[in-house]
């Protein structure tokens, strides 16, 4: 259970790091002016607790299975995608 935890945490770290080290690529690949910065990077900041938000209520439809089960396939499969994007 610990483990999961960590894993989480850790994957949380990292996504926060991906983002803040791509922030100036999104401003110049979107072309956001100086004055709309500001709103769009709070945007897609604000977007990861709602992410939080949605895997909680999806996790309330899979409490059937148990919750060790559900955090270890849901841990290999971000890790899996996550891997799969850096290709």
């Amino acid at each position: 259970m610990v483990l999961n935890v960590t894993m989480g945490t850790l994957l949380m770290g990292y996504l926060m790091g991906v983002y803040n080290l791509n922030i100036d690529n999104l401003d110049i690949l979107y072309k956001i002016d100086d004055s709309d910065k500001s709103f769009y990077h709070g945007l897609i900041t604000s977007v990861v607790p709602f992410g939080a938000m949605l895997g909680a209520i999806l996790n309330s439809f899979t409490s059937k299975l148990s919750r060790r089960l559900v955090f270890i396939v849901l841990d290999i499969l971000t890790i899996t995608f996550l891997a799969l994007s850096t290709i």
